[in-house]
């Protein structure tokens, strides 16, 4: 299967799928159990990032299957691996955490698995349960390896994805650094400069960066319809175009990778898709209609909240109630003043400081100044103190 096995690391998806069916049908008749791992376990592979997780259901199974039976550690961590992408994708957190469970228990160490583990907690909510996985991944990855190696890659794909969720951007850097070194490694693979790529994807839309994102549009436009770990490159072309500024371009992605994630299946991914093309038109002031905006926002809710994918739900609901109709609705409080912003502005009210706020809210400091700096324009205040007063006036707290 070694020839299998660069098909896997050149992306070439159908070729790889061709000659694992192909072993498969060969290799029946053979006794040796373990020489039917590789084809079962590379399908599975091939067929997920292709959007087709009915057929990928069946090997990734059987994959993990005679991983347990021949208790080989090294395969299980594979096979779960594999498993856990395709539940996580369709949403089935209970099975994903089974299977990463499993294969952690083979190998504790393997942070491909950490780095799952702990996006599946960020996801649904568990935010003290996902910093524990976190700080388990920087410990692994602070061990000796080689530059832009597979712990470098895990890195710069995961952080970003979670400061995201968690709004923490002091992630960012260590995402970009992790990024940078997979590329310029003369020992990774295409598929590892991809993923890396799809990281510094996220990381030029977190930070509005027009520079680093036309740098990276012209490297993932050509995988564009296919599924890294954690995401479809379609939509981080959507991010991307977005940070650009091209918002004809940035809802032509979104589109496609609606399309894409909803014949797919793909349910968490489709809807952070929902998410960001609402969050584009936001920002661009793209001039979509109310009901675009209404059923791109609500068929998003409808996805999270069926999901239990909490933090997803309320970014939504906070753009949604951000672009509602006329200038009496732009937000659910006074002001104009976001959920975020009055979660923050009662913590003020309780004494606390931007680091403690920090801490409770798994945000840097530097967010929380930038929260605290727009409530105080909002609230026209001309400190902390005013703020709070603002809030008891109009019965925030």
């Amino acid at each position: 299967m070694d020839a299998a096995d660069v098909d896997l690391h050149e992306l070439r998806w159908t070729d790889l799928l061709t000659k694992c069916l192909r072993a498969m049908e060969l290799g029946r008749p053979q006794r040796d159990p373990s020489a039917r791992f590789e084809p079962l376990f590379l399908a599975g592979q091939a067929l997920t990032a292709m959007g087709r997780p009915k057929e990928a259901e069946p090997h990734a199974t059987a994959a993990f299957e005679l991983a347990r039976t021949l208790n080989n550690g090294e395969l299980l961590t594979r096979a779960s691996y594999s498993a856990e992408k395709l539940h996580h994708y369709l949403g089935d957190w209970d099975s994903a955490t089974n299977r990463v469970e499993q294969g952690l228990s083979a190998v504790p160490s393997n942070q491909q698995l950490i780095a799952l583990r702990a996006l599946l907690a960020y996801e649904t909510g568990r935010f003290d349960e996902g910093r524990v996985f976190i700080e388990r991944l920087f410990d692994v990855v602070r061990g000796p390896k080689l530059p832009g190696s597979l712990s470098d890659v895990s890195v710069a794909v995961i952080l970003p994805h979670l400061s995201r969720i968690t709004e923490n951007e002091e992630w960012l850097d260590i995402a970009e650094k992790a990024a940078t070194s997979v590329i310029g490694s003369p020992h990774a693979t295409l598929l590892y400069k991809v993923s890396a790529r799809t990281g510094l994807g996220f990381i030029a839309a977190s930070r509005k960066d027009a520079r680093l994102a036309e740098e990276q549009y012209a490297h993932l436009a050509p995988h564009r319809k296919m599924v890294f770990p954690f995401t479809l490159v379609e939509r981080v072309l959507g991010l991307i175009a977005t940070a650009m500024g091209d918002s004809e371009r940035a809802v032509a992605h979104f589109l496609e990778a609606e399309e894409f994630l909803a014949g797919a299946g793909y349910g968490p991914e489709l809807a952070w898709t929902y998410h960001d093309h609402v969050q584009s038109i936001y920002e661009l002031n793209a001039g979509a209609s109310v009901g675009e905006v209404e059923r791109l926002a609500g068929e998003g809710l409808s996805i999270t909240r069926a999901l239990g994918m909490g933090p997803l739900a309320k970014r939504l609901e906070s753009l949604q109630a951000l672009l509602a109709p006329g200038p009496s609705h732009r937000s659910a409080f006074p002001g104009g003043l976001t959920e975020r912003e009055v979660e923050i502005l009662r913590l003020l009210a309780e004494g606390r400081t931007n680091r403690q706020i920090g801490r409770q809210l798994v945000i840097s400091v530097n967010t929380v100044q930038r929260h605290v700096s727009n409530i105080l324009a909002k609230t026209d205040s001309a400190n902390r103190t005013e703020s709070v007063r603002y809030a008891i006036r109009n019965g925030l707290v």
